[in-house]
This record gives structure tokens, sequence and C-alpha cells, in this order.
């Protein structure tokens, strides 16, 4: 299954500018075709319902990109902002 952007958008209720914002800032990177439009595979929008659960926590996106590069553990970051509370 391959969605463009505006379909991803229309399914999962994220804005195309959202979208947009996560492909610059590295955090969700679909698949480019040669006219630079943007296709997202099944694990895309798995990686986005991720995203999306891990803001509901409250997470800075900063943060949710270091767990999705796995530089920090999520409990530890949970668990760290839950101290500073």
């Amino acid at each position: 299954m391959k969605l463009y952007r505006k379909n991803v958008s229309l399914l999962t209720g994220v804005s195309i500018r959202t979208l947009q914002h996560y492909d610059a800032i590295g955090l969700l990177k679909p698949t480019r075709l040669y006219n630079k439009y943007r296709i997202y595979s099944k694990i895309d929008l798995e990686k986005l319902q991720y995203i999306l659960a891990l803001k509901a926590f409250g997470l800075e996106l900063a943060d949710i990109k270091m767990i999705l590069y796995r530089k920090m553990d999520v409990i530890d970051l949970l668990h760290a902002q839950h101290v500073c509370l």
C-alpha cells in the first residue's frame, strides 16, 4: 500500500503542512518519486502513528526524533518528563 500525501492527510487527520514539516526536519521521510511527489508506505504510516502517540504524551518533536533514531529510550524520556513535572 502506497499513498500520496493528500491521502495520508485525509486518512490520519494530520495536515499537509505538518507532514511537510515532519519531512523537512527528518522526522518522517517518505519516498520521493521522480516528479518530487511524496509516497507514504505502510511503514511510514506506522511511524506516523507512533509519532502521534508520542506527541499525545506531550513529547517534543526533537525528543521524538531521538527516540525514533534510537538515541534515547522512550521509557527513560517519559520518566524524566514526569520527574520534571
